[in-house]
């Protein structure tokens, strides 16, 4: 009876070590938003000290599959890309004691949030395993500079109520961020772009393009998500920056890829579970790429 308890004692604390390994060696993921990061509404969740951008639903996907999940909370919604690139690398900085600096992390980034991440690595490099960027706007966002070129006066309008950042997504001033980096990626970026069909007929169906990107993907001429292209979200200097094209693809605009089904709820849109189940179709794929 002696030794099989302590052959059960030892099973036990075998398994225990075990437990604590596989916790404590948990990868690491880190979630950065993009444009209007924390204008979003909703309410913070003190356990991960995240605002809504990035769906919870998006976010369980990653906890259920064993990581250690951060969503970066801290960048300024209208502000330049170099300015959230340092207040990026504060937020790493909180948190470094979360992160093996050999094991390193993985970085889920939309739209503006990679080009974020590449200037948070341009001020000091990053112990980055890969970073997977949704419609990143790597050569930058089409219907800005139309509108620019059109409107001048935007310009004037931008400077006037603080909004110089939206101009700087220009395609020309977008190449001319990257090809100023003077610390160059060491991680792999894979580059995934996404988009819906447009529908006249059934305009407050989720699953079609949302009315207001019409406007927007009427002044681009490529594919888009209605803010950014899909040549865009794969583009990049490769002599700095080298962006994997990926076969992913995700059947959401530029803003439902990220937010919360129940947003759109309350806009009236219908069939908004869609949004709820291509999140989880898409999002659980890119677990096989980290």
């Amino acid at each position: 009876m002696k030794v099989y308890l302590r052959r059960c004692f030892f099973v036990f604390l075998f398994q225990l070590v075990c437990l604590f390994s596989v916790f404590s060696n948990a990868k690491v993921v880190v979630f950065v938003p993009g444009y209007f990061n924390s204008l979003i509404p909703g309410h913070i969740d003190q356990k991960l000290k995240y605002n809504p951008y990035w769906s919870y639903n998006i976010i369980n996907i990653y906890r259920k599959a064993g990581y250690k999940v951060f969503v970066v909370n801290n960048l300024n919604p209208v502000a330049k890309i170099e300015t959230n690139g340092a207040l990026l690398l504060k937020y790493l900085d909180s948190i470094q004691n979360e992160i093996d600096p050999e094991e390193g992390f993985s970085v889920i980034a939309h739209s503006s949030g990679g080009l974020y991440t590449i200037a948070a690595n341009n001020i000091r490099s990053l112990p980055i395993r890969k970073m997977i960027a949704i419609n990143t706007p790597f050569d930058g966002v089409d219907f800005i500079e139309k509108l620019t070129k059109a409107y001048p006066c935007l310009v004037e309008l931008e400077k006037r109520i603080n909004l110089q950042s939206i101009n700087q997504l220009r395609p020309s001033l977008v190449r001319e961020f990257l090809s100023n980096l003077h610390v160059k990626p060491q991680f792999p970026i894979m580059g995934v772009a996404g988009g819906q069909e447009r529908n006249i007929y059934n305009l407050l169906d989720a699953a079609y393009l949302t009315p207001i990107f019409y406007l927007t993907q009427a002044l681009m001429d490529a594919p888009s998500d209605g803010v950014v292209t899909r040549r865009s979200a794969m583009a990049a200097p490769s002599h700095l920056v080298d962006v994997q094209e990926s076969n992913e693809y995700i059947l959401l605009d530029h803003f439902k890829q990220n937010l919360g089904a129940e947003y759109y709820q309350g806009l009236g849109l219908q069939n908004t579970d869609y949004i709820r189940k291509e999140q989880n179709r898409f999002y659980s794929r890119l677990l096989n790429y980290l």
